[in-house]
């Protein structure tokens, strides 16, 4: 999987938290949400809006010596392949969440009740850019 930080980290003023995995499913390059418990877990929302209140975080990389994960929770520009989001068109200025295994997913549907984490800036064949704004919900 492959993916970028553009503009926002590092920077002084941005917001990068290290965290322990709440399962093995957590690894670089993923949203990831905080659990009640204060560690990261795959960000994937449900449909009904019953887990939004946990905050989303964007895993950038494991520290191998302790064992953490490093995420990035400040609003940052994203360039992010395929394997990053789900399968599907995405519109410029699409609102978009967690979805399964960690990956961007759009709110299509009035129904939907996930958290708004970002929006498209950008599509380009196979890759698209992303603003995260884990403050958006």
């Amino acid at each position: 999987m492959a993916y970028q930080v553009i503009k926002g980290w590092p920077s002084e003023a941005a917001i990068d938290v290290t965290f322990e995995a709440a399962n093995d499913n957590v690894e670089a390059g993923i949203i990831g949400k905080i659990d009640s418990d204060g560690k990261v877990d795959v960000g994937a929302y449900a449909t009904d809006g019953s887990d939004s209140s946990e905050q989303p975080v964007f895993i950038i990389d494991k520290d191998t010596v302790t064992d953490k994960f490093l995420g990035l929770m400040h609003p940052c520009v994203l360039e992010v392949d395929s394997d990053h989001f789900q399968s599907g068109s995405y519109d410029v200025n699409e609102k978009i969440t967690g979805g399964d295994n960690g990956t961007f997913d759009k709110i299509a549907a009035s129904d939907d009740d996930r958290p708004e984490i970002g929006k498209v800036i950008k599509v380009d064949g196979d890759k698209m850019t992303i603003l995260f704004n884990s403050n958006l919900s």
